[in-house]
């Protein structure tokens, strides 16, 4: 509908209002009475200012627009009531959050800041602390979750930090009591006054000493290289005098065709060391091995002998290294090491073979020969029976079970009688058919006698050996 045409009809009703019949026309129809009883009701159009004159004028010719444009405007209240509700509420909250929220957090922050800058120190905190917070920030997006992280790492640091608090107090405390008087301050967290004592000690009192550690560990180490280098060389010296003993004493045995002579030189993996150990030069003069001769000559290889058994002061060994290194003290403070042990044979033609190139070749009674030789050296070299000073004053008691049972009757003896001539005395169980061959030369013979659950031991001679030859298997004689 035009503009126009609004405008003649709100004419035209304003027109019929003013007219009696105009009312008595409007009073026989039901929706134009409600329409008039309304429109009386109705503010001016003046008064409602969400509605526009072409509204109201669609609103008189409508009576259903009418009631709806007042529905709108009644929700229009109510949604402006609910809006100043929640103005009001949000006013409220602002004023809160301005004037008891906002300065509690802020005098909470500045609280929090203040410790921080006690705590720590504005270049930690620049370079160390803020950026570090900004990076876990990212990381873990939330406050709280760093608060907690770094919150349980805190009480582990919390609990290292007193053991450590707890040591250093136990430091200071032994330290103030070795050194006493010490009037030094023990559980505090300031340090200074041991820090001022470790400096004068340090650069006033550790050079002097150092001074005199350095020429007492020369001194001693030169001792030490002496000695040692003297030890093992008298030691080398001693076993080639024993072993001339033990040759001595087996050059007159016989062992059915074969003689044996032990054999000592040096070890071709070790030769430049045994030479230096056995060196002329290293016993002439006062200066021993720092003699310029001997210096001159094995100067580098002592330098590398020792370097194998010792270590610089300020070296730190790991487990490997520290193990590596007690192996060769072993190694290299043996002098055994230094030498190689053989034992010769010369059979009836004068042909000599070493053991060690013909062992696996050997029978039985071949090998267990000069098994019982090297065993009898072995204790003789043990009771020292070529000393004749009170140390060699010894049990030198030898036991052998089952023995000789892979040799023939002429090994036998011969075994037994350089047992007698290296000065041992031996306890020798042996089975009944070695009995003939052991017993004319032993000094006692004894029978054991096994009856069931019983053993018997009894003297045996020869008019008994007699008789037991026919009597119980199972008897053996010692």
């Amino acid at each position: 509908m035009s503009k126009s045409k609004i405008e003649n009809r709100l004419n035209t009703m304003r027109h019929k209002q003013a007219q009696p019949t105009d009312s008595l026309i409007l009073a026989e129809s039901a929706e134009g009475k409600d329409f008039s009883q309304e429109l009386s009701k109705a503010q001016p159009f003046d008064e409602i200012p969400s509605l526009t004159e072409k509204q109201v004028a669609f609103g008189m010719c409508n009576p259903q627009a009418h009631l709806d444009a007042k529905q709108e405007k009644l929700a229009f209240n109510k949604e402006k009531d609910a809006k100043n509700v929640q103005k009001g509420k949000l006013e409220g909250r602002i004023h809160q959050l301005e004037y008891e929220i906002l300065p509690e957090k802020y005098q909470r922050y500045e609280a929090i800041e203040d410790v921080l800058n006690e705590e720590f120190t504005k270049e930690y905190r620049e370079t160390i602390g803020v950026p570090r917070y900004r990076q876990e920030l990212v990381r873990l997006k939330k406050a709280d979750v760093i608060r907690k992280n770094f919150g349980d790492s805190l009480a582990q640091s919390t609990k290292a930090m007193d053991g450590a608090q707890k040591k250093l107090f136990a430091a200071r405390r032994e330290y103030a009591e070795r050194f006493k008087p010490c009037a030094f301050q023990i559980e505090v967290m300031d340090n200074t006054e041991y820090e001022e004592e470790r400096r004068t000690l340090q650069e006033s009192e550790l050079p002097r000493y150092k001074e005199k550690i350095r020429a007492a560990r020369e001194s001693a180490m030169e001792q030490f290289q002496n000695d040692f280098l003297a030890k093992l060389k008298s030691s080398i010296d001693q076993v080639q005098d024993q072993v001339h003993n033990l040759n001595k004493a087996l050059r007159q045995a016989q062992f059915g065709t074969d003689k044996y002579q032990f054999r000592v030189g040096p070890n071709p993996d070790y030769l430049d060391y045994y030479n230096m150990i056995t060196a002329d030069e290293l016993m002439e003069g006062e200066s021993g091995l720092f003699a310029l001769p001997f210096q001159q000559k094995y100067g580098p290889l002592i330098e590398k002998l020792f370097s194998q058994i010792t270590m610089a002061d300020d070296t730190q060994l790991n487990a490997r290294k520290q193990s590596e290194l007690q192996e060769n003290i072993v190694r290299y403070t043996d002098f055994r090491t230094y030498l190689k042990f053989d034992l010769e044979t010369t059979d009836q033609n004068g042909s000599k073979q070493l053991l060690s190139q013909t062992l696996n070749m050997k029978s039985g009674g071949e090998t267990q020969t000069p098994f019982y030789i090297a065993v009898l050296a072995s204790f003789a070299q043990l009771y020292r029976v070529n000393d004749a000073t009170r140390f060699g004053n010894t049990v030198r008691l030898v036991v052998f079970d089952e023995a000789f049972n892979k040799m023939d009757s002429d090994r036998i003896t011969e075994s037994v009688l350089l047992l007698r001539k290296m000065g041992l005395q031996a306890i020798i169980c042996t089975p009944p058919d070695k009995v003939s061959d052991i017993m004319p030369i032993a000094d006692r013979t004894l029978l054991v006698d096994k009856s069931g659950y019983r053993m018997h031991i009894i003297p045996f001679g020869k008019e008994m050996q007699n008789e037991g030859s026919t009597g119980d298997p199972e008897s053996s004689a010692g």
